[in-house]
């Protein structure tokens, strides 16, 4: 990871690790709450991000947003919600046990963005993130913590 990385991770995590989860689907949202509780992160919930600023306080975001919101906005970890659902299934809202069979986690961790990166004016405000597909959302969040 870079300095730059290394930096921003240390000092949203010294004013407190706090995520936030974004959805409008109930169910989406009471089983990342509990995740959440699990791990004793504490958290908000709001159902639409119109200005990408509301991110800026939080360590860790939860949900499915576009990810050029974090062009914008850094934060050390987006926790993509995605659903692998069978086609009669799509539209409609699924139970928690239901969404426990589907789900995917794909984490991006902010590396470094780019400010005096030549060539200066092809790129403005360039974010570089990891991206780990997870298997164990368990192990990722505990692995967040201790960073």
């Amino acid at each position: 990871m870079s300095t730059t990385g290394q930096v921003l991770i240390k000092e949203k995590k010294e004013k407190g690790i706090k995520a936030l989860i974004v959805s409008r689907h109930k169910s989406t949202t009471e089983l990342l709450k509990g995740l959440l509780e699990k791990h004793g992160i504490p958290y908000d919930v709001i159902d639409h991000i119109d200005d990408p600023d509301v991110l800026k306080d939080y360590y860790i975001v939860l949900g499915n947003l576009p990810i050029t919101i974090f062009e914008k906005v850094q934060v050390p970890y987006y926790i993509q919600v995605s659903l692998n659902i069978p086609k009669e299934l799509r539209g409609k809202e699924l139970g928690i046990e239901e969404l426990k069979k589907y789900i995917r986690y794909v984490v991006f961790q902010h590396i470094i963005t780019f400010k005096d990166w030549y060539p200066r004016d092809a790129y403005s405000g360039v974010v570089e993130y990891d991206i780990w597909f997870v298997k164990d959302i368990d192990k990722a969040l505990e692995w967040i913590k201790s960073q």
